[in-house]
């Protein structure tokens, strides 16, 4: 398997982790896995476990209803995300780098609405 299709593989396996609940999204990273925002860096299995308990316990009923993936680009080991969920956030983009079918680093910062 290329570069390119694992990523796009653990891309896919991402995104439908989102459906599956926290076990499946947590599973796309291992121990050494960081995930990186304007406000905290979370290290390891634990602390991104908390990032995305508190991200699923925080989404307003309608989120996923919102959701629009607006662009997805692949490169090697590398992909990025920009997507919205109008009204609650006006613009996101995740960054994510691949190695052995584990998202290794990954950025995310977005622009929500104060309404």
């Amino acid at each position: 398997m290329s570069l390119q299709e694992n990523t796009a593989n653990v891309l896919n396996s991402h995104l439908a982790a989102f459906a599956k609940g926290l076990d499946a999204l947590v599973a796309d990273y291992d121990q050494s896995s960081v995930i990186i925002t304007p406000r905290k860096i979370f290290r390891g299995l634990d602390q991104i476990r908390s990032f995305f308990d508190a991200f699923l316990r925080e989404l307003p009923e309608g989120f996923w209803n919102a959701f629009k993936l607006n662009s997805r680009v692949e490169d090697r080991q590398f992909a990025l995300l920009v997507w919205e969920a109008k009204p609650w956030v006006l613009y996101a983009t995740d960054t994510l780098y691949i190695v052995d079918s584990k998202i290794k680093v990954q950025t995310f910062a977005s622009l929500d609405s104060n309404a």
